[in-house]
């Protein structure tokens, strides 16, 4: 599987489309440390005919370190081909809440179908009171 979005956001909706609304890479935050009370994440994964069937996906948020700031964000989904395709493309809208920030420094958030990782992308929190 190969995943063609991850991305942190204001806000989005998965229907017909999938529509993001706000993606951004960097978070200002009113100090060090915090609890953010969510975080939107909107990701589209690829998969081929002969990945059809049921998924395990568990989105991971942690320091550069690798500690965790919390359990992951889990969900399931099936992908299935449909006639002559040769993949088909699955949407999601992710909420993960009561996240704690401890520093201000890049955070990973890494993306895992089936336990293999196919996907990074970072957020980077900044303390809004260090002027």
């Amino acid at each position: 599987m190969t995943a063609e979005i991850l991305t942190v956001c204001e806000s989005a909706e998965n229907g017909i489309t999938l529509t993001i609304r706000g993606a951004f890479y960097r978070l200002s935050v009113p100090r060090i440390p915090c609890v953010l009370p969510k975080l939107v994440i909107a990701l589209r994964v690829r998969a081929t005919a002969d990945e059809d069937g049921s998924h395990a996906l568990k989105l991971y948020l942690s320091d550069l370190d690798g500690k965790s700031l919390g359990p992951p964000a889990e969900e399931t989904f099936e992908t299935r081909t449909i006639g002559n395709e040769t993949y088909t493309q699955i949407a999601a809208v992710i909420e993960i809440h009561d996240i704690r920030i401890g520093i201000a420094t890049d955070h990973l958030l890494n993306l895992q179908i089936d336990g293999e990782s196919i996907a990074n992308t970072t957020l980077y929190v900044i303390d809004g009171s260090e002027k």
